[in-house]
């Protein structure tokens, strides 16, 4: 047997010729190489047949399939190579190969083909029981109804045959099985009934009578008896036994007819035979009726005086409802809602979904609608388990650098242009030339960059306000337009250790009217619209304060408190955080910092994360191979995985791609592989934060879906030389719903905060 990927097939007997039996293979590691790229495409495959003579050895079928990882070809073409060197290997009497491609950047594709042997039919498949209740209540035809039964049972047409009494029928119930359940079924052929056995329905019949099926025998036999209108039989016996012996109705005289009363003995005898007057008894005394006295009625006694009315105690003072304090995290792809409550308990939850952004080329747009819709829906769903007047206020989070342009009422005039948008490079350059070098202005992902995009269309000469997702929603909720906080203001150019926008704005020549009034974050801005009062039944006193970013609001919601804690936030792609006495920024590097009350937040955002993961496997399969990954030995290999061109932090290069070779001999390495390569730049990245002078890390929280994967965990703590903490929450609405409930850690804003800085 070969010890290495070979194209040599091992096969041995099969055990039981003489039977139909299927045998099914998940093979979940297949990769090849795309001819038009060199890239590897990687494919989950299914492979059923029924065996004849040999059966195929499964060690070398996976020595098989990995022979495959050097090699390029189409999805078609390969497939069927595989199921031809299978047929060949084994000379099955039928065989199915399903391959489902996964294509990159969110395709798939599967391709199935099938081989059956000349001459081959599958059995004819045996009808499955019916179920113990439907047999039990389903009678043999062929039993004549017992002479006690009612007159009310059906009888059965004259014409229709009586069967044998020996013979009860048999019901035969049909079932369409799906498709995959008989791979053999093509064109016009009709559905198998349903049967017992594997996936094809080769195995024997259990050998049960279904109208037998859990009754005795003296109940087998027994006939049901259908209730129905009266037959003329019936009706027949019914005249036979004479009128009804029923005093009441209609009928009654006629059974029983008027007859003259008795009379008493001795009245009748008196009457035939006259008596003499002498012998006539004395007619009985009558005595005369007193006269009745009037009497005066009786003098009723006097009603007792009512009490005293006594003043109604006042009405008990009535309990106001908890508070509780909303987050809403809105995101590229969805919307999170969570409510918590002065402890800061979560209350409540809920999501809603995200249609996915429109993608051309480099460019990454969507329309600030579907926010509207997505936010609407969610705080529906979260008022199905929450009193909505029990909200008190409202915080917003969005993505860092995602900018719109909108009119003085909100109406969109632009789509958003996403935060990973590559669109406005040249832009980009021209902020460069005059920005400041600690602004979180630079770069092609910074919403300033957009702002000059949008004014180089002439798209801004319509335009009352530019607005960060965070700025819209908080503006859709109050119906005050205008306003933001100084996190999503920082790549806009905003200034936040000295509170003002800066006076070098002027010399890109935008339009400043169209910038906002800046916020610290958690500052009460305007209470909720009356509209929005009534459609969500929110109390008119609610407030939405001023917002945050989603990397600011992962920060709150894992906990740290102190200089030197890092949050880690590992979605779809990489966000660090890291908590520093003064702000630290590198435009070289794509370094900015956050201010947050006293203390500032610096980091950057990486391209890599785990949407380059998904990009090779799906979630169940990363599951697999996660238990077969030893974080204890390193792979060795030097990876740098990016889902597209462009890289933002630690190495600010809208040029740079990725390196994802050399390409290991099986799925799990190369998935261990990307783990390392993400790591490293994680690391990468809090290193490069010390050198501009943040603190030392001395303990990193992770949020996001990859918090959840403990190899990639191990391998992270390994690298990063610093213990991993569990985070308070991995939910960014957690930390917006602290931010409006003023529940941040007093060590961060011991001092004042700022006020807020109007726009002359």
């Amino acid at each position: 047997m070969p010890t290495k990927p070979s194209k040599q097939l091992e096969t041995f007997a099969n055990p039981n010729p003489a039977r139909d039996y299927t045998i099914e293979i998940r093979i979940p590691e297949f990769t090849c190489l795309c001819p038009k790229t060199g890239q590897p495409d990687f494919a989950t495959l299914y492979l059923d047949y029924v065996p004849d003579q040999r059966c195929v050895e499964l060690k070398s079928l996976k020595l098989y399939i990995w022979s495959y990882r050097d090699e390029g070809a189409f999805h078609e073409a390969v497939t069927n190579a595989i199921l031809n060197d299978l047929v060949s290997a084994t000379a099955p009497r039928f065989m199915r190969l399903r391959a489902e491609f996964n294509v990159r950047g969110g395709l798939y594709t599967a391709v199935t083909v099938d081989y059956r042997m000349p001459g081959w039919t599958p059995p004819v498949p045996v009808p499955k029981p019916l179920p113990e209740s439907t047999a039990a209540d389903t009678p043999p035809a062929s039993e004549p109804t017992p002479a006690s039964t009612p007159t009310t049972a059906s009888i059965s047409p004259p014409s229709a045959p009586a069967p044998e009494p020996s013979a009860p029928v048999v019901p035969t119930v049909k079932a369409e099985l799906p498709r995959s359940a008989q791979p053999w079924d093509r064109g016009a052929r009709q559905p198998a009934p349903a049967m017992d056995g594997g996936r094809f329905g080769l195995l024997p019949s259990r050998g049960i009578t279904p109208s037998m099926e859990g009754r005795s025998a003296e109940s087998a036999n027994t006939p049901i008896i259908t209730t129905g209108r009266t037959s003329e039989a019936s009706r027949a016996s019914d005249s036979a036994r004479g009128p009804r012996l029923d005093p009441i109705g209609e009928n009654a005289g006629a059974v029983f007819p008027q007859a003259k009363t008795a009379e008493p003995a001795s009245r009748g005898l008196a009457q035939q035979r006259k008596l003499p007057e002498s012998l006539q008894p004395p007619a009985p005394r009558v005595p005369e009726p007193k006269p009745i006295e009037a009497k005066a009625p009786a003098k009723e006694p006097a009603p007792p005086a009512p009490p005293k009315a006594e003043a109604p105690p006042p009405p008990a003072p009535k309990k106001k409802p908890e508070p509780v304090f909303l987050g809403i995290d809105l995101g590229s792809v969805g919307c999170r809602l969570c409510a918590i409550d002065e402890q800061r308990r979560v209350v409540a939850t809920a999501q809603t979904p995200l249609p996915a952004a429109i993608k051309r080329g480099s460019e990454i747009s969507q329309d600030p609608n579907l926010w509207w819709q997505a936010v609407s829906a969610g705080l529906h769903e979260l008022f199905k388990t929450l009193a909505p007047e029990r909200v008190r206020r409202i915080a917003i989070d969005g993505t860092s650098g995602t900018l719109l342009l909108c009119g003085r009422d909100g109406t969109p005039i632009t789509d958003a242009i996403l935060y990973n948008d590559g669109r406005a490079l040249a832009q980009a350059e021209r902020i460069a030339a005059y920005a400041v070098r600690h602004s979180g202005a630079h770069g092609v992902g910074s919403a300033l960059a957009k702002l000059l995009w949008f004014h180089d269309k002439n798209l801004h000469k319509t335009a009352a306000f530019a607005a960060h997702p965070a700025d819209w929603i908080m503006g859709k909720l109050t119906g005050r337009w205008g306003h933001s906080d100084y996190n999503n203001c920082l790549k806009l150019g905003y200034n936040a250790e000295a509170m003002r926008w800066p006076e070098w704005l002027a010399a890109l020549d935008i339009n400043m009217e169209l910038l906002p009034t800046v916020h610290a974050s958690g500052e009460p801005v305007a209470a909720i619209s009356a509209e929005n009062a009534r459609a969500f039944g929110l109390p008119p006193d609610c407030a939405v304060v001023a917002g945050t970013t989603d990397g600011v609001a992962s920060f709150l919601a894992a906990g740290g408190s102190r200089p030197g804690h890092a949050v880690t936030a590992l979605g779809s792609t990489l966000v660090l955080k890291l908590l520093s006495d003064k702000p630290v920024f590198a435009p070289e590097h794509g370094v900015y910092s956050h201010r947050l009350g006293r203390y500032w937040l610096a980091g950057g955002a990486s391209n890599s994360g785990g949407a380059v993961l998904l990009q090779y496997f799906d979630v169940e399969q990363m599951e697999e191979m996660t238990s077969l990954i030893d974080p204890e030995q390193f792979t060795g290999l030097d990876y740098y995985p990016l889902l597209d061109i462009g890289e933002r932090f630690p190495h600010n290069d809208p040029k740079k791609t990725a390196v994802l070779e050399p390409l290991p001999n099986n799925s799990v390495t190369f998935f261990q592989g990307l783990l390392e390569g993400i790591a490293r730049i994680e690391a990468q990245g809090y290193e490069l934060l010390q050198q501009l002078g943040a603190p030392a890390i001395s303990e990193v929280r992770t949020t996001g879906g990859g918090s959840r994967n403990p190899a990639w965990q191990r391998l992270r703590e390994r690298i990063l030389g610093v213990p991993l903490k569990k985070p308070v929450s991995d939910q960014a609405a957690y930390g917006s719903a602290l931010l409006a409930a003023g529940l941040i850690d007093k060590s961060l804003l011991s001092e004042s905060a700022p006020r807020a800085v109007q726009i002359s």
